[in-house]
């Protein structure tokens, strides 16, 4: 939970470079209406300096968001390549379990986290629908359940070196996961 304060330094933040943009304008104002009128001071210098200041931190604030915004298409493109093939990756894992249509939406919805309750309200179906077909789902997966199922598409994305358990990590049934 984020305070007030970190809320408002948040969104004033990210408009640093409107607000250095608005002040450096209301100073290019204040300094060519002081040399019109022939004020020149130490204001005037010390106006000058702060504008020259604002200049440099406006350009360093756009040339880091124009990367930190290249970043984030990289990252987006990226994240979508992946998600579309990892949703490769689990549908040719269903047809080669020979998992019905309705047998792979299940499926899906499970894995996405939903309870048989939620899938059966989801699917206008009663709940031991849901249950019989995803006992089908396990068996045909060779998945002793819900958890080891899921557990089948999650362990392929860790890598060993990211793991926090053994390279070979055994299911509650005593089985090595293919």
């Amino acid at each position: 939970m984020t305070s007030p304060l970190e809320r408002w330094v948040g969104w004033l933040r990210g408009r640093t470079a409107w607000w250095l943009g608005a002040i450096s304008l209301f100073f290019v104002y204040d300094i060519a209406r002081d040399l019109w009128l022939g004020e020149i001071d130490a204001h005037l210098f010390v106006e000058a300096a702060i504008f020259a200041a604002c200049t440099v931190v406006l350009f360093v604030e756009l040339r880091r968001n124009l990367l930190l915004s290249g970043r984030l298409r990289t990252a987006d493109a990226r994240n979508q390549r992946l998600s579309g093939e990892f949703a490769d990756y689990v549908r040719t894992r269903f047809t080669g379990w020979n998992l019905s249509r309705s047998e792979q939406e299940i499926a899906w919805l499970v894995l996405k986290g939903f309870s048989f309750t939620e899938i059966a309200t989801l699917r206008t179906v009663q709940e031991k629908t849901v249950r019989q077909q995803a006992t089908s789902i396990y068996a045909k997966s060779s998945c002793g359940g819900r958890n080891e199922f899921i557990a089948h598409f999650i362990q392929d994305l860790l890598t060993a070196e990211h793991a926090a358990v053994p390279v070979e990590p055994t299911s509650a049934s005593g089985r090595i996961p293919e």
